[in-house]
């Protein structure tokens, strides 16, 4: 089915609302159910998150939802959360169809998470972000920032888990 980021709250009571957070920063999401009805959820932000996005995930039902750097698993159908990552410092996820497993960053590092456990995680290789560019099966290539101009492209096998970049940031600055 579908869903949205909302730019604005929707007015009270056009849809029926479900309060997923518990603070006065909301990000409201719109969705569609496999009925039609459309529905929102209200999801805790912080005033600067840098990252809220939403990615489909296995079937049409179900939804990624990031906010304030954490990860909600949304069924829309239900209308209710069926997972929340453990990890809270989300900046960018993928979802590798190849390998039907999501890498995530936090800015520093990636990690392998199938859903519902983290399966791989690498050590920091950036120096201040990580960037998804595009995708090729396995391989998932991202930017890096080594504090250049444009970055570091480097790509990353989810198979193999294999890392491969032209600058490292270890050998460039002590972590």
């Amino acid at each position: 089915m579908e869903a949205e980021i909302l730019e604005k709250p929707p007015t009270s009571w056009f849809y029926e609302e479900h309060l997923f957070g518990n603070s006065m920063d909301l990000i409201w999401v719109k969705f569609l159910d496999d009925n039609y009805i459309e529905w929102v959820g209200a999801f805790d932000i912080w005033w600067r998150s840098p990252t809220n996005m939403i990615i489909q995930w296995k079937n049409k039902n179900l939804f990624v939802i990031i906010a304030w750097w954490q990860g909600y698993f949304v069924d829309t159908n239900k209308r209710k959360i069926i997972l929340k990552t453990q990890k809270n410092d989300i900046t960018n996820i993928i979802y590798n169809e190849y390998t039907k497993l999501f890498v995530l960053t936090n800015g520093l590092s990636l990690t392998v998470f199938d859903g519902s456990n983290e399966i791989w995680s690498s050590e920091r290789i950036s120096a201040d972000g990580i960037a998804f560019n595009k995708q090729e099966w396995p391989i998932v290539k991202w930017i890096l920032d080594d504090l250049s101009k444009n970055g570091c492209l480097f790509t990353f096998n989810v198979s193999t888990k294999e890392l491969k970049n032209q600058w490292v940031l270890k050998d460039n600055f002590p972590v």
